[in-house]
């Protein structure tokens, strides 16, 4: 890919400010243009320094050219790279005050079927949380680590005290020992199922052999009773 391919997450656009947000810091920061969007310049740095508003329009130049065309309208009175910085900053803040309340509630009802997979639970988990993260809203790991024990199935209970018992547990830890316990009760679910199967079968075969042996039986009488 070149250098100059814009890849999915270098254009902004509805729910991608934060990772845009970075994406276009960097491209910034390789242009050495980064100071433009953080520091809002004084007037007379302006009137001294006729280089810097070159910069800034240049800064501004890549700014555009990284937002879809839904948004460029927003910063087209901007008269330099800060104020466009900050027009898109205040716009997506209040636009993603709701998706993070939206995303946190999701979170905290989030929970876990039994007998479900725990590994489909995890993946969905972190995604949440990623998402939460991308809206601007990120979660230590052990406000994580929480909400993940508050999530499970009574089927975990035993592991999840286990895990509440050591303090010094972290997320990653935590989520090493779940999937263990997982493999145990796979492995034991398919023991039950294995044996219940054996038992149906043994006890077919029974209900087969009692039923030949009254027919047998039957038999037998009736030939007795044809001899007599």
């Amino acid at each position: 890919m070149s250098p100059n391919t814009l890849a999915p997450n270098d254009i902004l656009t509805d729910d991608s400010y934060f990772m845009w947000e970075f994406n276009a810091r960097m491209k910034l920061a390789r242009k050495d243009l980064l100071d433009h969007v953080l520091i809002k310049p004084e007037p007379a740095v302006l009137r001294e320094n006729p280089g810097w508003k070159v910069a800034d329009m240049k800064a501004l130049a890549v700014l555009v050219k990284l937002i879809s065309s839904t948004y460029q309208c927003m910063v087209r009175e901007c008269e330099s790279a800060f104020e466009a910085w900050e027009v898109l900053k205040t716009f997506f803040a209040k636009k993603n005050l709701h998706n993070r309340v939206q995303l946190r509630k999701e979170l905290h009802e989030f929970v876990m079927e039994t007998g479900a997979s725990l590994m489909d639970h995890l993946l969905k988990f972190d995604e949440l949380c990623l998402k939460l993260g991308a809206a601007g809203d990120s979660m230590d790991d052990d406000e994580k680590l929480v909400l993940l024990l508050g999530s499970l199935s009574s089927e975990y209970d035993d592991m999840v005290r286990i895990i509440e018992a050591h303090s010094n547990v972290t997320l990653l830890d935590a989520k090493e020992m779940l999937r263990r316990e997982y493999d145990t009760l796979q492995k034991r679910d398919k023991k039950e199922t294995a044996f219940t199967a054996h038992a149906q079968r043994k006890e077919k075969l029974m209900r087969v052999f009692k039923a030949n042996a009254l027919r047998v039986a039957g038999m037998d009488t009736r030939d007795r009773s044809v001899v007599t």
